[in-house]
């Protein structure tokens, strides 16, 4: 639901153009108030049973788990290049001559596939080897940043970022499945955060040095994002040399 949002308001927001900018800053702060009441009114409320914290001495160090650290890695490379897509996307096609519609279609024409191949990717997901989905889906996204700002024409650069979003719906639920089946589960929280915690990071930077580097040649931190995902890549098949790729069979009850 969030990604068929994301397909809807790129496009009304590329419509109402820079002049209607605050009217849709009034629209999507309305819908954000509407969306928190049935939160208020459905969700039922009642405890759930707490479970015990393990003892400090116990609790497992993120750092030593070689199939965390490599979806840690794997969450900040995608940092990387949703930073660049974040500050440089729209440049990239304004210079390419696109009109504010097309650069609102575009963000469209990505969250579209992506909401569609949702489903499909889960199936993927569940059936295949996890850690070879997210390396497919890394490489497929170098090798589309590598060449956007190459290409001359908006349609074909819209079409291709539709291409890409197949890949990252297939990458993104298995790089969550494979960090659950990374830690027990009372280690999910610390390590859903530390992971959060470095795509964030990494989209900071990257947004923050995007932009310079964008005037310095327009196809500068395309090609460097796409580098630092080969990297990134490359390290994976280090850290998850014999890290169990598939989802674990339920225990038997004895």
């Amino acid at each position: 639901s969030r990604t068929v949002a994301m397909a809807i308001g790129p496009f009304f927001g590329g419509l109402a153009g820079v002049g209607g900018m605050k009217w849709v800053f009034i629209a999507a702060a309305a819908a954000s108030l509407l969306a928190a009441v049935p939160i208020l009114l459905f969700i039922p409320k009642r405890r759930l049973a707490s479970r015990a914290p393990l003892p400090k001495a116990q609790r497992t160090r993120l750092w030593r788990n070689r199939s965390l650290l490599g979806v840690g890695v794997a969450f900040a490379a995608v940092g990387i290049i949703v930073g660049v897509y974040e500050t440089c996307w729209s440049l990239l096609l304004s210079v390419k001559g696109a009109n504010s519609w097309e650069i609102g279609l575009s963000w469209t024409l990505f969250a579209f596939p992506f909401a569609v191949m949702s489903f499909p990717a889960g199936w993927l997901v569940d059936r295949l080897d996890r850690r070879y989905l997210v390396a497919f889906a890394m490489l497929g996204s170098a090798v589309f940043a590598m060449i956007y700002p190459f290409m001359h024409s908006v349609a074909l650069i819209i079409g291709l970022g539709s291409c890409e979003a197949v890949l990252v719906a297939i990458g993104t639920p298995a790089e969550a499945a494979q960090l659950a089946q990374s830690v027990d589960v009372h280690d999910l929280g610390r390590a859903q955060g530390a992971a959060a915690s470095a795509q964030t990071a990494t989209t900071a930077v990257a947004a923050t040095l995007a932009g310079t580097l964008f005037r310095v040649h327009v196809w500068l931190p395309f090609v460097s994002g796409s580098l630092v995902i080969l990297a990134a890549v490359a390290a994976l098949g280090f850290l998850w040399r014999g890290v169990p790729g598939r989802a674990r069979a339920p225990r038997q009850a004895s």
